[in-house]
């Protein structure tokens, strides 16, 4: 079940990278795709493991970074 859900967030993330990538120069789209690794953290979570402080901390300073991309 686990690896079945790994590779379908892998090909998930690959069309939904895509996609931005068509309407976005790479510039902005390579950085969205980071928002996957977030996603990571809390399908973990949701499966039952543990998730300390530092993977939170992990996944908002990526969160951070992408959002200070789109800012600028």
């Amino acid at each position: 079940g686990l690896l079945f859900a790994v590779l379908t967030l892998g090909f998930v993330r690959f069309f939904i990278w895509s996609g931005i990538y068509k309407r976005y120069p790479i510039s902005l789209a390579y950085p969205l795709s980071a928002i996957f690794f977030p996603g990571v953290v809390l399908m973990a979570w949701a499966m039952g493991e543990a998730i300390g402080a530092m993977q939170v901390a992990g996944a908002t300073l990526v969160m951070a970074g992408v959002v200070l991309l789109r800012l600028r």
